[in-house]
């Protein structure tokens, strides 16, 4: 069966007995029947409260991080997800209710780096001259802001928000996480990392839960992103 990257469960965990004795998480894993599943940190600390202020009804977020399913959270109400398309120009993000599939909000704004450049070759430029940090920072606070928006149409948390898939071309996926591309728009043409990636949402600077992943599409070189990549699967 093919998961989201972030998926929710609705489970009935058996309540402890003299003759059933495991550990919280493990009665919640033996459920989830993911054998292999691992948790992280704050879910485990919220794990004890959750499912007994649940009577054992709870509803775990699940991330699958490069494909090994971790534990987000014990249990969580309405999770929701953001797609997020990184342009050059403009910004998109859609969100999403991750029990439903259902949109919940869209918002696009325009990207904040075109203060220091209006194409890829400029901002290079400005990369090139120490400008690297000033373009990814003001990025992501754009993106956090558009975050708090979507999440206030739909009267949620930012802290509801547990998976962000980004869509862009080579050098904003570079610009987003801080990365060199001074040797992107030069013979031989090499970005700094081609694969997909995960992250978790601090790694970034996101400000959505902390335990929240953030998957990057891969890029098949330094002009075919993944803005292309994720439009042909999107397309067939």
């Amino acid at each position: 069966m093919k998961r989201a990257i972030v998926f929710s469960l609705e489970l009935t965990l058996p309540e402890p007995t003299e003759d059933d004795k495991r550990a919280d998480f493990e009665r919640l894993r033996d459920a989830s029947g993911l054998e292999d599943l691992t948790p992280s940190v704050g879910s485990l600390r919220a794990l004890p409260y959750a499912i007994r202020k649940n009577h054992f009804n709870v509803s775990p977020v699940i991330g699958l991080f490069d494909k090994a399913p971790v534990l987000l959270s014990p249990s969580a109400e309405r999770p929701h997800a953001i797609a997020m398309d990184i342009g050059t120009t403009n910004i998109v993000l859609r969100l999403y209710d991750m029990k439903t599939n259902v949109k919940r909000a869209e918002y696009q704004f325009r990207n904040p780096q075109v203060a220091f450049g209006e194409d890829i070759l400029s901002r290079i430029q400005y990369c090139m001259k120490g400008g690297l940090k000033e373009l990814r920072e003001s990025l992501v606070e754009g993106i956090n802001e558009a975050i708090k928006t979507v999440s206030l149409e739909a009267s949620l948390s930012t802290q509801d928000v547990f998976a962000v898939v980004v869509s862009a071309n080579t050098v904003m996926t570079h610009l987003l996480i801080g990365l060199d591309v001074r040797n992107i728009p030069v013979s031989p043409y090499i970005p700094v990392v081609s694969r997909a990636l995960f992250f978790r949402a601090t790694e970034i600077g996101l400000h959505i839960n902390p335990e929240a992943l953030v998957y990057l599409f891969p890029n098949a070189g330094s002009y075919v992103g993944g803005d292309i990549i994720s439009g042909v699967l999107a397309t067939g």
